[in-house]
């Protein structure tokens, strides 16, 4: 089996001047093979070992997910989302949602704080002219933190 994580070297060197990494994963589209980013750039072995300490913790859920299905038990909505996930990490769990009112509904789920996090970061970090920031930003009201019917 082909290697699937490999590491993405940044030598533009940040601001420090100093050569960065970030962890990567191996896709296949149409015949190209790349390696896409799944950390932030990282400038020392502590926060390369804490990006896939973090990305360890995440296939474990995953896993955890599918143990769940696989024996037969149903998936509660909301509980694939954890306390320690950050605001990206978030939106895209939320964005993987196949219906939109199950995302509104679990959006609408979380403590009003996250709904903020995730908020600013899909309206300052995502494209919402298409797809599922769009179905966000004309449903978000500010004032409440919810995403309106």
């Amino acid at each position: 089996m082909e290697r699937l994580f490999d590491v993405i070297v940044d030598s533009e060197g940040g601001a420090e001047g100093k050569t960065g990494a970030r962890l990567g994963i191996r896709c296949a589209f149409v015949g190209e093979t790349a390696v896409c980013p799944v950390s932030a750039r990282c400038s020392s072995v502590a926060e390369l070992e804490a990006a896939a300490e973090k990305v360890r913790n995440d296939l474990d859920r995953a896993v955890d997910r599918a143990r769940t299905l696989l024996d037969g038990g149903t998936e509660e909505r909301g509980n694939f989302l954890s306390g320690d996930m950050t605001a990206e990490e978030l939106w895209r769990a939320l964005e993987a949602l196949p219906d939109e009112a199950g995302f509104a509904e679990t959006f609408n789920g979380l403590e009003e704080e996250r709904r903020r996090q995730v908020a600013e970061y899909v309206l300052t970090s995502c494209n919402v002219f298409t797809g599922r920031p769009a179905l966000f930003s004309s449903r978000y009201d500010a004032e409440t933190a919810l995403l309106e019917s």
